[in-house]
């Protein structure tokens, strides 16, 4: 949004420069992204693993590193971001599947609205729409 230098940023400029196209791209990603997140069955493997090691952090009030019963391990030394966000997102919603999944969700959602703010400046809005619906 550009403004001339004696112009004062009000809410009403801020809502106007909202795109349409932008509103809807969000709503409609989150509704898809987040029934998926939802009913996606639980992955043995990999997601099972990690949400263990979040288990654990809460479980030894060790919040620096990931552990895996209480023994840290090159496997699971991952910077703890992503195990912080989950112990936040169980903390607020329970410790359930979803709870576990949200800050992935919403990570993949704020990478949809940057696609799409992206795309549209270098090439404009109805490439901004195609990339995201890709």
């Amino acid at each position: 949004m550009k403004r001339s230098p004696g112009k004062r940023l009000t809410i009403s400029s801020l809502f106007a420069s909202i795109d349409l196209d932008l509103i809807v791209v969000t709503l409609v990603s989150s509704v898809v992204i987040l029934i998926a997140a939802k009913r996606a069955p639980f992955r043995i493997w990999d997601e099972a693993l990690y949400c263990s090691t979040t288990r654990d952090m809460l479980v030894n009030h060790q919040y620096l590193y990931p552990t895996r019963n209480g023994v840290f391990s090159e496997w699971y030394g991952k910077p703890p971001l992503a195990n912080w966000l989950e112990i936040v997102s169980t903390s607020l919603f329970g410790w359930n599947l979803l709870a576990l999944r949200l800050p992935t969700a919403m990570s993949f959602i704020g990478g949809i609205i940057l696609l799409y703010i992206s795309a549209k400046k270098i090439a404009g809005k109805g490439v901004g729409v195609l990339a995201v619906s890709l």
